[in-house]
C-alpha cells in the first residue's frame, strides 16, 4: 500500500512540475519592462509585440530568461529610441515570423533571435554596427539578409543553421567577421 501511495505521489509531483514549466515558458504579461527605460506591449489578438522607450534592452542568459522566452509572439517591432536588442531577448520564440527593428538600434546582442525557427524576414536597422555571436542561430526559415553599410562586426556563428539563406553579401565596412557557416558547414558567402 505504501509503495502505491509513494508512486502515485511521485507521478503527481512530476505531472505538476511539467505542467508548471510548460505554463511559465509561454506565459507573457500584456505589458512590462525589458530595459531600464524600455518597455513592451503584447497584443494577444494580433500576436505582435511592440518594444518602445529609450536606451538598451536588458541582456538575458541561461540563468534569467527574457519575458518573451518561448512565447507565442508572431511579430516584433522595435520602435525608435531603443538602441540595443538584448542578448537572448527572443530566444526560442518558435512562432516569430517577422522582426522590424528601428534605425536607432546599433547593436543586436548575442543569441538575440536564437532558435526563432519560423523567422522569415527581418528588417535590419540602417545604423546597425554590431551583430552578436549566434544572434540568428537556427532561424531555419530566414530567406535573406541585407546588411547596412554601417555594420562593423558580425559575431561567430551569427547565422549558423539558417539553412534557407543561399548567399550573404558582407559590406566592406565589416572589420570583424568569422566565417558564417550554414547548415552543412559551408560558408554562406
Amino acid at each position: 500500500m505504501k509503495k502505491t501511495s509513494r508512486l502515485f505521489l511521485l507521478i503527481a509531483l512530476i505531472c505538476t512540475l511539467v505542467f508548471c514549466a510548460a505554463m511559465s515558458a509561454s506565459a507573457l504579461e500584456a505589458k512590462g519592462k525589458c530595459g531600464d527605460n524600455v518597455s513592451y506591449t503584447d497584443d494577444k489578438k494580433t500576436g505582435e509585440l511592440i518594444i518602445s522607450g529609450k536606451g538598451d534592452m536588458y541582456d538575458y542568459d541561461g540563468n534569467e530568461y527574457s519575458p518573451f522566452y518561448k512565447s507565442d509572439i508572431e511579430s516584433v517591432t522595435v520602435k525608435k529610441g531603443v538602441t540595443r536588442v538584448g542578448s537572448y531577448a527572443f530566444e526560442g520564440c518558435d512562432d516569430l515570423e517577422k522582426a522590424t527593428i528601428t534605425d536607432t538600434v546599433k547593436i543586436i546582442g548575442g543569441s538575440a533571435f536564437y532558435g526563432c525557427e519560423d523567422l522569415e524576414t527581418i528588417k535590419l536597422p540602417k545604423k546597425l554596427e554590431k551583430i552578436g555571436a549566434y544572434a540568428f542561430k537556427d532561424c531555419s526559415e530566414l530567406k535573406s539578409v541585407t546588411f547596412p553599410d554601417t555594420l562593423k562586426s558580425i559575431g561567430g556563428a551569427a547565422f549558423y543553421g539558417c539553412s534557407d539563406i543561399k548567399s550573404i553579401i558582407i559590406p566592406d565596412s565589416v572589420m570583424h567577421c568569422p566565417k558564417l557557416y550554414g547548415q552543412h558547414k559551408k560558408p554562406l558567402w
